[in-house]
C-alpha cells in the first residue's frame, strides 16, 4: 500500500504527500511532538480518506506528529513564515492573477 504523509489543522487535510514525508512540513515538529500507534482503518480521517467498512477491523501503524498552535506559530515564524510575509504575498499573489484576468478578459471581447 505505501506511506503516506499528511497535513491537517483542526482535522481538516491541508497537505498530503505519498511514498514521501515533506521536508518542509517537517520543520514545524519536533521529535517530542511524534507518537507512534496501531489504529484501525476505518478510524482515518474521514474527510481524507472517505468512509472505510465499519466492519473492517485491519490495524495500521500509524505516525504521528501533534503540537499546539502557539508553538507551530513560533516556529513558522522562526524560519521566515510569519502573518505579516504571508498577508504580503497573499496580496501579491491575488494582485498578479487579477491583472492577468483582467487582461485576459481584454484580450477575449476584442
Amino acid at each position: 500500500m505505501g506511506s503516506y504523509c499528511q497535513l491537517y489543522i483542526a482535522e481538516y487535510p491541508v497537505f498530503s504527500s505519498k511514498s514521501y514525508v515533506s521536508p518542509a512540513v517537517m520543520t514545524m515538529f519536533r521529535e517530542s511532538d511524534k507518537a507512534i500507534y496501531q489504529r484501525r482503518f476505518r478510524d482515518r480521517n474521514q474527510v481524507e480518506w472517505g468512509h472505510v467498512d465499519p466492519d473492517n477491523d485491519d490495524f495500521e501503524t500509524a505516525v504521528e506528529y501533534r503540537a499546539k498552535v502557539k508553538y507551530l506559530r513560533q516556529r513558522l515564524d522562526i524560519i521566515g513564515f510569519g502573518l505579516a510575509r504571508v498577508r504580503s504575498e497573499f496580496e501579491e499573489a491575488k494582485s498578479f492573477e487579477i491583472k492577468k484576468l483582467k487582461k485576459l478578459c481584454k484580450n477575449s471581447i476584442t
